[in-house]
């Protein structure tokens, strides 16, 4: 999926398309660190579209405690999308990346396969 499907299916779920246009705009997007043209989606960038969509589109709060997310053995590796990655997956909307271990225990991570890069603006600024 490319980053602008996943927006194309959440513009067709708002009932307020005009709200959406402006905080989905590229400018918007840009200053989150999200390239609109990218053809693969990257958990990162989903987990800030739809921590965005949630707050400014459907209005739903922050959970204030998200200890939770903890479990994320890589949740602190970009420590400006903790917010982002752990709002998502504490309401099931992203699933861990599980990564069993020899011993036969297993890690969750949230990236998995990508080793996302600090991000040089934090998105937060902008919503």
């Amino acid at each position: 999926m490319s980053v602008r499907e996943l927006l194309d299916l959440l513009e067709k779920k708002t009932a307020q398309p005009e709200v959406f246009k402006d905080a989905f705009s590229e400018k918007n997007l840009t200053a989150c660190g999200i390239d609109i043209n990218a053809k693969e989606l990257s958990r990162l960038d989903a987990a800030i579209l739809l921590h965005k969509y949630l707050l400014e589109i459907e209005g739903v709060q922050d959970l204030e405690d998200i200890s939770g997310a903890e479990v994320l053995k890589d949740l602190y590796d970009c420590r400006k999308c903790v917010n982002h990655i752990a709002q998502v997956y504490l309401r099931g909307l992203i699933a861990p990346v599980r990564y069993p271990l020899p011993d036969g225990r297993e890690i969750l991570l949230f990236d998995g396969k990508n080793l996302y890069k600090e991000r040089s603006l934090s998105c937060t600024d902008y919503m």
